[in-house]
């Protein structure tokens, strides 16, 4: 959930000036380092989302409809002109990144042939 609020929050800045985005990466930056190592001291390790199996499928389908979603975004402000355009994305890839998070964890329990009790 943090990752997708994450990338959510980055793009929802692009309705701001520019410089809020600018400024905004090495926070992000930071609050991602922090998160993995947060993870790791739990958990004992971190587990990249491109690993082999079926976690790789849901990685990769994120990313695409992360990609839809900012192009889509992009279009709607620059041909459209369409204000909170890129709000309206934020939230949408907070709720894409959300679930996907919930259905790689499944995914990753099938992986590993652990049942979702």
């Amino acid at each position: 959930m943090a990752v997708g609020l994450l990338l959510g929050g980055m793009i929802a800045l692009r309705e701001g000036p520019p410089i809020w985005t600018f400024a905004a990466l090495p926070v992000y930056g930071l609050v991602l380092l922090l998160l993995v190592r947060a993870k790791r001291n739990r958990m004992g390790m971190f587990i990249n989302g491109y690993r082999r199996g079926r976690t790789r499928w849901v990685a990769f389908a994120a990313l695409a409809l992360f990609i839809v979603t900012y192009g889509l975004a992009a279009f709607a402000e620059i041909a459209l002109h369409m204000r909170d355009a890129y709000l309206i994305a934020g939230a949408v890839i907070a709720a894409i990144f959300t679930a996907a998070g919930r259905v790689w964890l499944w995914a990753y329990r099938r992986d590993l042939d652990v049942s979702d009790a």
